[in-house]
């Protein structure tokens, strides 16, 4: 095996350049691993900690998001109940107005006060009372709309 090949060298003396090359090659290769291997050590624990963190940081948001669900269902349910409340208070709010109004037009032609009859006094009462609720519950819809 010592015969020199065509090219002028002996298989040995390939063999040994071959060595040395890749003893060579591996050390350089090992070397640039080691400058990286710091490098990359560092960023792979500071990316889990800030992986930690985010983790951390999003367990509250899942709280927050059912908290807002059972929220945004509870306003759901009062935008719904009040509809038909006010629906229901402002007829009533206009019967009493309508009745109120031909008690009184027949209280002046007996010439009464209307203050004096109690029914007519508490129509008005229960006008003006209703009013306001309806007025009350028409903000807080429109607040509620707006959440």
């Amino acid at each position: 095996m010592n015969k020199p090949t065509p090219l002028g060298k002996t298989y040995e003396q390939y063999e040994k350049e071959l060595k040395e090359f890749k003893e060579i090659n591996l050390s350089k290769v090992e070397r640039v691993e080691l400058s990286l291997t710091g490098d990359a050590k560092a960023v792979v624990k500071e990316g889990k900690a800030i992986q930690k963190k985010m983790v951390s940081a999003y367990k509250p948001f899942q709280k927050l998001e059912s908290d807002y669900e059972k929220i945004y269902n509870r306003i759901q349910d009062f935008l719904s109940d009040t509809k038909n409340l006010t629906q229901n208070a402002e007829a009533i709010q206009k019967q009493a107005n309508s009745i109120f109004d031909k008690i009184e037009k027949q209280a002046n032609e007996l010439g009464v006060n209307v203050t004096d009859i109690t029914v007519a006094k508490q129509l008005n009462e229960i006008a003006v009372d209703l009013e306001d609720n309806i007025t009350d519950i028409e903000n807080a819809r429109r607040q509620a709309k707006d959440i």
